[in-house]
């Protein structure tokens, strides 16, 4: 019984410190992050529509759709669908291709290609700074032969 009230006694008087404890690590490098913004988005949507567009895998007689682009950010402020739609209208507009909607429900027999991505952030590190990069990925794949049609990346 004395031992409870000893610890007892301790644990409150431990409790009752109101000294704040601070940490610092003098070794903390700060984050000097780029966010995403609407020139990020536009850059990265006008270099892989660029890098599609010179692409030979792509024909003006086949129809391709597009699906889902995974945001793999911390940032929640991407909108991955205003990035596919943007691929889209940039590749039909100057590049002639025909892409149609695609839904799980549609039948994938009339698409000739199907195209995912990803966009996720790079954190560069040196001895003042980190900055965050992101990087979008997309992949398209034949549907006849489910073999790779065209793979491409840009980075900001």
């Amino acid at each position: 019984m004395k031992n409870l009230i000893l610890l007892s006694s301790l644990f409150f008087i431990a409790c009752s410190n109101n000294t704040p404890i601070h940490y610092s690590d003098k070794k903390e490098v700060p984050l000097n992050t780029i966010h995403w913004n609407e020139q990020t988005s536009q850059k990265l949507i006008a270099d892989i529509s660029s890098q599609m567009l010179k692409s030979s895998k792509f024909s003006t007689n086949k129809f391709y759709a597009f699906g889902h682009i995974r945001n793999d950010t911390l940032d929640h402020n991407v909108d991955t669908k205003l990035l596919a739609d943007s691929i889209i209208s940039i590749l039909k507009k100057n590049g002639n291709l025909s892409f149609i909607e695609y839904d799980k429900k549609s039948p994938k027999h009339h698409i000739d290609g199907y195209c995912t991505g990803s966009i996720y952030g790079d954190m560069q590190h040196d001895s003042n700074q980190r900055i965050m990069d992101f990087i979008l990925k997309i992949h398209c794949t034949d549907t006849k032969t489910t073999l790779s049609l065209w793979s491409g990346e840009s980075q900001k």
